[in-house]
């Protein structure tokens, strides 16, 4: 059993782990494009619990304690609490990729000497947020 596994564990030592990606630098669309789906994602959850809390307190508010009413409002209401507290880390996530859009990055600038024909290129730092 031992010689067995000892030779599984040689045969696996040539195969690269895939376990650790490459930092990949993503583009500023990139960025933008993911914080607007989970800002929007936020927004639904945040009106669909809403929606389910204020429904819930109706049927709840109609209803007798002791009836199948009472319980399945009592239910719509925590499903609405739970569904509004999960919209918070996508609102968070969103504002998150959206700075990481917005950082600031250097840029080459054109500039102009009155003696010469051509102009120059400088670096010059920008900050741009698109909206």
């Amino acid at each position: 059993m031992k010689k067995q596994l000892l030779i599984f564990i040689l045969a696996m030592l040539p195969f690269g782990g895939h376990s650790q990606t490459e930092n990949q630098d993503f583009s500023k669309d990139y960025y933008l494009q993911k914080s607007k789906s989970q800002e929007n994602a936020g927004w639904v959850l945040l009106g669909a619990g809403a929606a389910m809390g204020i429904g819930g307190i109706i049927i709840v508010n109609q209803g007798d304690i002791f009836s199948a009413d009472f319980e399945a409002g009592a239910i719509l209401v925590l499903g609405g609490a739970a569904s509004a507290l999960a919209s918070i880390p996508f609102f968070i996530s969103s504002g998150s990729n959206s700075r990481k859009a917005a950082r600031l990055s250097f840029i080459p600038q054109k500039y102009i000497f009155p003696n010469r024909e051509f102009p120059g290129m400088k670096p010059a730092l920008s900050l741009k947020i698109d909206f």
